[in-house]
């Protein structure tokens, strides 16, 4: 038989006994944990949402070449501006900032659990991203890009939790 657990109460006083099971359902009962619920996800709002992400980076990242490539600059040019490191940062920006919209998108599909469905579109990314990774970028680039990936969505989700809560619909 496991000892039992001594928890705080509300007033930072140590309370009664219980064992950490008793500890989850007072937390939960008094809705300071969430709890998560397989039904919650929405895989249609996730999908779409990492289909924002990833076609709009692309989408964002051929617009920037094909100017690029109208002011006369050879297509071998472009491509080596793009893997400069402010090519690179550029490329983290409009990357991060469609993950934070594919998060965003995500959410408001949802209507719920918007946090949750950002961050499942960022790791949607994450995993696209190690599947289409290309060779050769410098090690900041792979760190940057991974560590905020998941902030990213999850900020988008907030976002689109708090427009949600506030009644802000534009709808």
């Amino acid at each position: 038989m496991r000892p039992p657990l001594v928890f705080a109460g509300a007033s930072g006083r140590i309370g009664g006994k219980g064992t950490a099971a008793t500890f989850v359902r007072r937390c939960r009962r008094k809705r300071q944990m969430p709890v998560l619920n397989i039904s919650d996800i929405k895989l249609k709002a996730v999908i779409v949402g990492a289909i924002v992400d990833n076609v709009g980076t692309i989408a964002v990242m051929l617009f920037l070449m094909t100017a690029l490539a109208s002011q006369g600059i050879s297509q071998e040019e472009v491509f080596a501006r793009m893997k400069s490191p402010s090519g690179l940062l550029l490329n983290l920006i409009i990357g991060l900032g469609c993950t934070f919209l594919g998060g965003y998108v995500a959410g408001r599909m949802a209507g719920r659990s918007e946090v949750l469905h950002g961050a499942l579109v960022a790791g949607a990314g994450m995993v696209l991203a190690l599947l289409w990774r290309e060779g050769g970028l410098p090690l900041w680039y792979d760190i940057i890009g991974f560590a905020g990936m998941l902030p990213a969505g999850m900020l988008g989700g907030y976002i689109a939790q708090q427009r949600r809560k506030s009644g802000d619909d534009v709808d």
